[in-house]
């Protein structure tokens, strides 16, 4: 249960619209593997990059600043701005988000000031950042993928000695902005930061079904191999390493390059124009698919 100032249904309502691929029986199968594999070391730590709902890092901030008056007062108008940030027809509320974004700065100002461990200053003054960025969306199409990069960044130097995967769809993934994208992929901002230390992992599969969403319905989708598609002329399994074919000019990347890329996701009809040697290092390809099982 999500509630921000006594008011959930709006929260319920973003949980609803952003979280539901992973309320999936086979993400709850995943996370208790986590938890047993976790009874002995190396541990696996499992951390979130994006921003899209704001009601974490607030809940976290109205646990942090809860003793000084002005301070709760603050929170709550921050909580409250963010309520009405979506107008009725899911335009974002510019205006409403300046006022935010202030007075966001102002609280952090305040959290200089108070008497918090290393790590819990480091987490709160994050969260306020992960405000920050949703906050930005009104004014910067890269706001979402640009954030993310940072995020990531952030944990990787909370955690120097580390090796980090991350799980994302196909596009965020991306090393390189599609032709039909008007922002850039979360890969494109890793890749300016991490050289070559950041490998991009895409996945195509050629049959099956996935787990799709339209309005308030999940139903498993069909995967149909479509001539042009680059899936109909791959039809086997493997793993095919565009890093070396980039490396070596191979021919086969302009025949790879005229095919279309079906980016399979929660809707199942998007399909780009792109060059996807230029989106992966790796594209490993899976022929048949199962769709997920939600938990209802």
């Amino acid at each position: 249960n999500y509630t921000v100032g006594g008011i959930d249904n709006p929260i319920r309502l973003l949980i609803g619209i952003y979280m539901w691929p992973w309320r999936t029986h086979e993400m709850l199968n995943m996370i208790e593997w986590m938890k047993t594999f976790n009874a002995s070391e190396p541990r696996i730590t499992f951390t979130g990059v994006d921003m899209q709902v704001y009601t974490a890092p607030l809940r976290l901030l109205q646990r942090t600043f809860t003793k000084d008056e002005s301070e709760k007062c603050l929170v709550s108008e921050i909580a409250r701005n963010l309520r009405h940030i979506y107008t009725e027809d899911y335009q974002f509320y510019t205006e409403l988000a300046k006022k935010a974004d202030a007075d966001l700065t102002v609280l952090e100002l305040r959290l200089k000031q108070k008497k918090l461990t290393p790590m819990q200053h480091a987490w709160a003054q994050r969260n306020i950042e992960l405000l920050h960025q949703f906050l930005s969306q009104g004014e910067d199409l890269d706001w979402r993928d640009k954030g993310m990069a940072n995020n990531l960044l952030w944990i990787m130097q909370q955690n120097p000695d580390a090796r980090i995967a991350v799980w994302a769809h196909n596009t965020h993934i991306s090393r390189s902005q599609s032709k039909t994208s008007s922002s850039r992929p979360m890969g494109a901002f890793l890749k300016d930061s991490l050289a070559d230390d950041f490998r991009s992992f895409g996945f195509v599969c050629f049959e099956g079904e996935f787990t799709a969403k339209k309005g308030p319905q999940y139903f498993p989708a069909i995967l149909k191999p479509e001539p042009g598609t680059l899936e109909y002329l791959l039809e086997q399994q493997f793993i095919l390493n565009l890093k070396k074919m980039r490396e070596e000019k191979a021919h086969a990347l302009q025949w790879i390059d005229k095919q279309v890329f079906r980016a399979i996701g929660a809707n199942p009809d998007v399909v780009y124009d792109t060059r996807v040697s230029d989106m992966f290092d790796y594209l490993i390809f899976i022929r048949n698919t199962s769709a997920s099982h939600m938990i209802q």
